[in-house]
């Protein structure tokens, strides 16, 4: 579709050259009414495309958290659940757009535009397109809350028969006897039982270890076996070590601005960023404001001619506008840390310059 309205473009740019009137230029208005000679043209200005990558950590305590030290010399072990988010990195990348307030129309024009066609080649003008530029976004879900998140590794019952010995009165004679009558009980082992047991497993886990890597231990296993066996119990000291060190699970979000900086020297907030929630809305005063401050490099280029001064017909109204680049410094940050600096060529950093197209009318 683009190529089809550029061929028409040129179509009318070609129209244009044989015309015997003189070219005039004026600024799009609202309800302009474009004539069969004429064409429109836009400056171009710069879109600045922020991609945010937050990343979250969600530690689950384990259930035996509290006798990790008491059983397995482990002081490090989370004792509470966490939920915490933070700024990974932030990538800034700039699109070339059509300026929907500097539109052009030409009309009316007796000469070939070569000129035009070289500021068109270079990008410093453009024919009126829209850009889209796609958020992106992705995710890692963390499990469900409330969800079980650890299994029961244990190797033996949690439940134990216990003897408990009662009394009872029996009738004898003349009297009563206490007579002991003996019961087993199941019972329930405490948490501190199952954590005792589960540390007694892990060593036990070590031991088989050094077993089958030390040369004088008398075993079958060997070659791939060996592996096989080795990657298991690994496999299983990770899983009772999470019932002491608890569960990790990360997420990673991406958030997408796009941000058209004015040219001049500013500031604003970009997005507002919360420990608990992640990348907020710059609304959103929960989080703390993430700042992107916009500096040119060097002064603007002055405009000879105020847009528009020209009259239909003078030479003033002959004169085209095309706009040329200025670089500028663009910083991120939450005003401690500084989380992005870069340097990019902004359009609407200078002002649309004119000039007169080669054989255009000088009276």
């Amino acid at each position: 579709m683009r190529r089809s309205f550029l061929l028409l473009s040129a179509t009318a740019i070609l129209l244009v050259s044989c015309s015997k009137k003189p070219i005039t230029v004026s600024p799009l208005e609202s309800g302009s009414i474009l004539a069969p000679s004429g064409f429109v043209y836009a400056l171009p200005r710069t879109l600045l495309n922020v991609d945010v990558q937050a990343v979250q950590r969600q530690v689950v305590a384990g259930p035996y958290a509290p006798y990790a030290q008491k059983y397995l010399g482990i002081t490090s072990a989370p004792q509470q659940n966490t939920n915490v988010w933070h700024v990974e990195r932030i990538v800034v990348s700039s699109t070339v757009e059509s300026d929907p307030q500097m539109y052009f129309v030409v009309e009316n024009s007796n000469v070939a535009m070569p000129d035009f066609e070289r500021l068109m080649a270079s990008k410093l003008v453009l024919f009126p397109f829209d850009d889209s530029n796609k958020e992106v976004s992705s995710e890692i879900a963390l499990p469900k809350a409330g969800a079980n998140y650890f299994a029961d590794m244990s190797v033996e019952p949690f439940i134990v028969e216990e003897k408990a010995t009662y009394y009872s009165n029996v009738a004898k004679d003349s009297g009563f006897v206490r007579v002991p009558v003996h019961k087993e009980i199941i019972v329930e082992k405490s948490l501190e039982d199952k954590a005792r047991q589960a540390a007694d497993f892990i060593f036990s886990l070590r031991k088989k270890r050094v077993e089958f890597l030390t040369v004088d231990f008398d075993h079958t296993l060997d070659g791939v076996g060996l592996k096989a066996a080795l990657a298991e119990i690994d496999r299983l000291e990770k899983a009772y070590l999470e019932l002491f060190l608890g569960k990790e699970f990360v997420r990673v979000h991406h958030s997408s601005f796009e941000y058209v900086p004015t040219g001049e020297e500013e500031s604003a907030i970009l997005f507002r960023f919360s420990q608990q929630k992640g990348v907020v809305a710059a609304s959103d005063l929960s989080g703390s404001p993430f700042m992107i401050e916009v500096k040119p490099q060097s002064p603007s280029i002055s405009l000879e001619l105020p847009l528009g001064e020209g009259k239909k017909g003078d030479v003033e109204s002959q004169y085209l506008f095309y706009r040329i680049p200025n670089y500028v410094w663009v910083k991120i940050g939450d005003g401690r840390n500084e989380m992005f600096t870069g340097r990019f060529k902004v359009f609407q950093a200078n002002k649309p310059v004119r000039f007169l197209p080669k054989g255009a009318s000088k009276k």
